[in-house]
């Protein structure tokens, strides 16, 4: 048996696309690992390869999982329609973020399976029910319904991710060198935990998990990294530090081990300030740079976010985070009901910290939240494309124009020259290169953005 992996593309009406980061579908590379024993497999990278019908006709799978967030829907909707032109006889399996949280967004489409949150160990037993090797009534731990004609499997419990095989890295190795995160490139990807004991109010983590933190075992996490070839690695949990002794056990192991890498990991602000010392820990042993959703520049926004941490933490962690020399991107949540007030408040916040690499996104109400629930009568936009966190989906209190524009003005100006020349400078020349493209092309999709609004 052929199964076929396909990672969709975004289209462009998405701003938060594939223009700043782009990682290798580690989603896939799991799926891959927990299957390639009992057949044989592929990977389609479509944003890097639109060779579509060329590899399904070489290739003839029999199977095609294709994975996906909220901005791939059409896209994922547009393969399969591709693909049934070319052969008629291909079973079609979804899964990812939004196949998960809203698996009716696809009926319409009609997949013959779609496979609801931790898909390693399903996917595993549907191949084998696909090739006659048992019953798909016989799966443990796996909720099966049908709706529409569409069988639809849930893992009921969250798998022990040790348990879990390393992802099959191989099946991207035609792609790898070209996976990035901003300037770093190559990077690798790793999953070292899952969940979130948090329940910030944007965020569809903690209900997918239910609220739930689960870790890998650091002797485990070791052994991956040393596998890997790549010489950084980005961290693509939602939170690396949950569980401070889990993380600095592994700090020591890969010290002891002699594993020089480079680290990119998110992390909040308030496990910085509790858990300095495993901070400066992994900055010693090669992290490079941190994600910090900081959210809001005053207590309000935390408070309406549900963020649980408050300015005077944010700005300690900030502050010590730049004294060892770590390089800090920021994200702040533009809320609709924003004036401009706001937008200039922020402003001053952002320069008075010194932060040089800075995001802004929208308030989203992401579909499986809580928060999607309570405003969806109240949607202004329902386009897949724009749930990217760079569309307003509500109405703002600005004209939305301006809402845009000010948005715009908050990546111009936030930042003064020598912020800026002094956060380039401590790169190599064709670091510097990327970072002012990527900058450029940023800003040109926001004026484009703000100019064609009504």
């Amino acid at each position: 048996m052929k199964v076929l992996f396909i990672q969709p593309y975004s289209l462009p009406e998405s701003l938060a696309g594939d223009d700043t980061s782009m990682f290798e579908p580690l989603a896939l590379e799991y799926l891959a690992a927990g299957v390639k024993d009992i057949c044989q497999t592929q990977l389609l990278d479509m944003r890097l390869d639109k060779s579509l019908e060329k590899t399904v006709n070489d290739y003839q799978p029999d199977v095609i999982g294709i994975t996906g967030y909220s901005v791939h829907v059409n896209t994922m909707k547009s393969i399969i329609k591709d693909i049934r032109l070319l052969k008629n006889n291909i079973k079609f399996v979804l899964g990812g973020h939004h196949a998960s949280v809203a698996p009716k967004d696809f009926f319409d489409i009609k997949p013959d399976y779609i496979i609801c949150g931790e898909g390693v160990y399903a996917f595993r037993e549907l191949i084998l029910s696909l090739k006659g090797s048992k019953k798909l009534t016989d799966i443990d731990d796996v909720e099966i319904s049908t709706q529409q004609e569409i069988t639809i499997l849930k893992q009921i419990s969250v798998p022990d991710l040790d348990n879990y095989p390393f992802p099959d890295r191989e099946l991207s190795s035609q792609y790898r060198q070209h996976y990035f995160s901003y300037w770093l490139k190559p990077v690798a990807t790793l999953r070292s935990s899952a969940g979130c004991k948090f329940k910030c109010t944007f965020c569809s983590l903690w209900e997918t998990y239910k609220g739930k933190y689960f870790i890998r075992k650091p002797e485990n996490i070791l052994k991956e990294i040393m596998s890997i070839e790549e010489k950084t690695i980005y961290f693509c949990d939602d939170e690396s530090f949950l569980d401070p002794q889990n993380i600095m056990k592994l700090a020591t192991l890969l010290k002891e081990n002699g594993v020089k890498k480079r680290y990119h990991m998110m992390v909040r602000a308030d496990t910085v300030v509790k858990n300095k010392e495993v901070i400066a820990a992994w900055q010693e042993i090669g992290l490079e740079r941190v994600f910090i959703g900081v959210e809001g520049y005053n207590d309000s926004t935390l408070k309406k976010l549900n963020k649980g941490t408050t300015t005077s933490i944010n700005e300690e962690a900030i502050k010590y985070l730049q004294s060892l020399g770590v390089s800090i991107l920021t994200n702040f949540i533009i809320v609709q009901d924003f004036e401009l007030k706001d937008f200039i408040a922020l402003r001053n916040y952002i320069r008075r910290m010194k932060l040089s690499s800075v995001i802004f996104t929208v308030l989203t109400p992401l579909p499986g939240t809580q928060f999607y629930r309570e405003v969806e009568d109240k949607l202004i936009d329902r386009q897949f494309e724009h749930i990217d966190v760079m569309h307003s989906l509500l109405p703002t209190k600005l004209p939305l124009k301006q809402f845009y524009k000010e948005i715009y003005k908050l990546y111009k100006e936030s930042s003064s020259i020598y912020q800026r020349l002094r956060f380039i400078s401590q790169f190599e020349l064709k670091d510097i290169v990327v970072i002012i493209r990527l900058y450029r092309m940023v800003m040109n999709k926001l004026k484009v953005l703000y100019e064609t609004t009504l």
